[in-house]
């Protein structure tokens, strides 16, 4: 288990969702989001988006938010 994958467990757990609630919620699948736990580079910005607005607070999450916005401002100079 990585960091983002621990992470995301605690979250669940301190806003009482089940995984399968979750996955309802992103509108994703159970193999699209263990895809993405495993890889949090592959999540869509639109399903990062998602997890904030569950309420989901994780370092991971800024990270991986801090470096798309770091290869982005790359890209535009």
């Amino acid at each position: 288990m990585n960091e983002f994958e621990f992470e995301f467990v605690n979250e669940c757990k301190r806003l009482g969702f089940k995984k399968s609630e979750v996955v309802e919620q992103m509108g994703v699948s159970q193999p699209t989001l263990d895809s993405r736990l495993k890889n949090p580079t592959k999540f869509k910005r639109s399903e990062l988006s998602k997890l904030i607005d569950l309420g989901f607070v994780m370092n991971g999450i800024d990270q991986e938010i801090k470096r798309r916005l770091n290869d982005y401002l790359k890209i535009a100079k």
